[in-house]
């Protein structure tokens, strides 16, 4: 009878090799994610993050949160499609291009040049009727605050995060699929799958 009951009570060694004591099999919480639907798990992620992504992403975008990423930043990069599922797997690429930021800061600097056109003539033109051209004023530069919010968060910020994340990940094959760095790690030590931590065996 005793010989069960350590049975039951038997660690189990999560991921980072710590040993969790568990009164039975059934009350574990490894066993309960064992088991979890991949569903279930994708739709949890989801509200925490605003991103469906399969457990190689998943795991991926989990590591970057731990080094300096914030989930609504890594949402903005998914977005902007400059974070992309590989065709082949279900592991992050980066995609970005130099056109992006040329297209962004282009954009802005339109928007200056409009602006100030655009408030130089109406400086010039002397009138008497203030509540239009106050209204004039107004129009201007909502048309440029709008314009110039848009290019940086559809196009700068994506591209510029998506960057970051390229730094973050390391190029591992010809295809420009981008590994963590720590997964050249795990797969040193004994990783058999490409993308997952290594782990430990008791």
């Amino acid at each position: 009878m005793m010989d069960q009951h350590n049975e039951s009570n038997r660690g189990q060694t999560t991921q980072s090799g710590d040993i969790i004591v568990c009164n039975g099999a059934s009350n574990c919480p490894l066993s309960k994610e064992k088991t979890e639907r991949e569903s279930s798990m994708q739709a949890a992620f989801y509200r925490d993050t605003g991103i469906w992504a399969p457990p190689g992403a998943r795991w991926q975008l989990e590591r970057l949160m731990q080094n300096g990423f914030t989930a609504p930043k890594l949402r903005v990069a998914w977005q902007g499609n400059n974070l992309q599922l590989a065709s082949d797997d279900d592991t992050l690429i980066v995609k970005t291009h130099w056109f992006e930021p040329f297209a962004g800061y282009f954009l802005v600097a339109i928007m200056c040049f409009y602006l100030l056109v655009e408030t130089g003539t109406l400086l010039m033109v002397r009138s008497n009727d203030t509540v239009r051209m106050l209204l004039a004023f107004a129009a201007i530069f909502a048309m440029y605050g709008g314009t110039t919010w848009m290019a940086v968060r559809f196009i700068l910020m994506p591209y510029w995060i998506a960057r970051r994340v390229q730094i973050a990940l390391k190029l591992s094959d010809g295809h420009r699929r981008f590994k963590l760095l720590d997964t050249i790690v795990g797969m040193a030590k004994g990783s058999t799958t490409p993308g997952a931590p290594s782990k430990n065996t008791a």
